[in-house]
């Protein structure tokens, strides 16, 4: 069996500088009272926006794996309870999930953060540093998705875009979400703050 990540230096979300760093687009404000997204329905959000993308690409859908969920949630709460974007004991999470579901799969890992300043704060939304040359495209989709957060409309839809935009601008986590050998997905979330994290288990 294969291990994947898609690797990206350290991060520590208070300014260290790593492949998912975010950049601050002013004027845009998104509130923490933004309601936090349900696991299920973010998830089926997910699934249609990346199996759209895999289908332009005349690569077969996903399907979701339930059983990924308890180590995505738990690797999400790691990183914020660590303040911190990582990969940390990557292999030890894979070997957890073969042991308890008998599954001997190969599994690749996506991770990023979305920043939700709190009301009054006039630095605004985090973007993705990557989005200044990513072109017409990406920018329309960060447009539409600081329009749902100005309105106080951030919900699952909007998170699940946020995710995998963040990651088919970056080329490590697109090769990922686009590999070709890929069946399986599931995305887990935990807030923390003015912090939300998101785990990705891609699963072949």
């Amino acid at each position: 069996m294969e291990l994947y990540k898609s690797y990206g230096r350290k991060v520590n979300v208070f300014g260290r500088v790593v492949l998912m760093l975010l950049c601050i687009e002013q004027g845009t404000l998104l509130f923490a009272q933004n309601t936090a997204p349900d696991p299920a329905v973010l998830n089926e959000e997910f699934l249609k926006i990346i199996n759209e993308y895999r289908a332009s690409k005349q690569l077969k859908p996903l399907a979701l794996e339930a059983g990924f969920y308890p180590f995505v949630l738990a690797h999400s709460a790691t990183q914020a309870k660590d303040n911190d974007v990582h990969h940390d004991r990557f292999e030890a999470r894979m070997k957890s999930y073969w042991r308890k579901s008998g599954k001997q799969i190969s599994i690749g890992e996506n991770t990023t953060y979305f920043y939700l300043p709190t009301e009054g704060d006039e630095t605004g939304i985090a973007l993705p540093e990557e989005l200044e040359g990513a072109g017409p495209e990406a920018m329309r989709t960060f447009a539409a998705i600081n329009e749902a957060v100005e309105l106080n409309q951030c919900r699952e839809a909007c998170y699940a875009l946020y995710a995998f935009n963040h990651w088919r601008i970056s080329k490590p986590h697109h090769a990922l979400m686009v590999n070709p050998r890929a069946k399986t997905c599931y995305l887990g979330y935990v807030r923390r703050g003015e912090f939300v994290y998101f785990t990705l288990w891609v699963g072949f």
